[in-house]
């Protein structure tokens, strides 16, 4: 089953659309947009992160958010770039004789900028994604067949493959063991906190060929999500 992880309302609102109901129309930085595109590009960004992950995510689960936020980066953006068409610079320039006639759109260079900041963040989303998946099937390596090509947006080379690795640390807890899924003794492990942690520190101690340990160095009422890298 397709995982609707957004819908019209969703990328109306991230666009901050008009919608037109006598004529089905939606407009965007002044472009009239069919209500038929609007839902295309809601579906497609649907069936691709769908795709992507491989399984269908439950709102409860700590991936659902991230593969909304990709849904409807990939939407906006294609919206934008689909439905722009001559409102982008140069697509109206002309010339008179060696002379040039710049009549590009007036939100032109807005489009431009927000197209670039819908790129950027659902590269981002991807890469969390994707390195989710990486982390389950190295995890289960013994369990479960190889997908070929599935992983590999989430294998990181510079010499040696690296994953992420998300970890809570439990309200009241300092420390945590870690399975990393790397299939050797960990060279480097760099862990980024997720939230604040009020200026507590961190530190790796532990590592082997399964797992790690994450310390903190006092405890919380509150848990934490920390994001380790590890190569």
């Amino acid at each position: 089953m397709t995982v609707a992880y957004i819908a019209l309302a969703d990328v109306q609102a991230h666009l901050n659309a008009t919608y037109d109901a006598a004529n089905h129309v939606y407009s965007v930085y002044g472009i009239n947009i069919a209500e038929s595109s609007f839902q295309a590009h809601v579906d497609h960004a649907n069936t691709y992160i769908n795709a992507l992950i491989g399984m269908d995510l439950s709102p409860s689960d700590p991936k659902y958010s991230v593969a909304k936020l990709a849904a409807l980066d990939l939407a906006c953006m294609h919206i934008l770039v689909v439905s722009s068409g001559g409102a982008l610079v140069g697509a109206f320039d002309y010339f008179l004789g060696d002379l040039r006639v710049a009549r590009s759109g007036p939100y032109a260079e807005a489009i431009q900028r927000t197209i670039s900041g819908f790129k950027e963040d659902l590269t981002k989303q991807i890469v969390n994604l994707t390195s989710a998946v990486k982390v389950a099937e190295a995890s289960a390596a013994s369990e479960v067949p190889t997908r070929g090509g599935l992983t590999g947006p989430c294998v990181f080379r510079g010499g040696e493959s690296s994953v992420y690795v998300d970890v809570t640390v439990p309200a009241g807890s300092e420390e945590v063991t870690v399975e990393h899924g790397l299939g050797r003794i960990p060279q480097n492990i760099y862990p980024e906190p997720q939230d604040n942690l009020e200026g507590r520190s961190l530190w790796i101690t532990d590592k082997t060929l399964t797992h790690f340990t994450l310390h903190l160095s006092n405890a919380d009422i509150i848990s934490h999500s920390i994001r380790c890298k590890v190569s």
